[in-house]
């Protein structure tokens, strides 16, 4: 999964809660996208 959406221009991240799950994020570059702007670093749970 990693491999295949960073060689798209991509990100992936892991949330984690011991005894509650994981959340997995996909960050994936728009096709129209015309700025170099990283990938959100906020967790997608908080």
């Amino acid at each position: 999964m990693r491999q295949i959406t960073e060689s798209h221009g991509g990100h992936v991240s892991v949330f984690s809660t011991l005894g509650a799950g994981s959340t997995f994020v996909l960050w994936l570059p728009a096709r129209d996208r015309t700025d170099d702007a990283p990938a959100p670093s906020v967790s997608p749970l908080s």
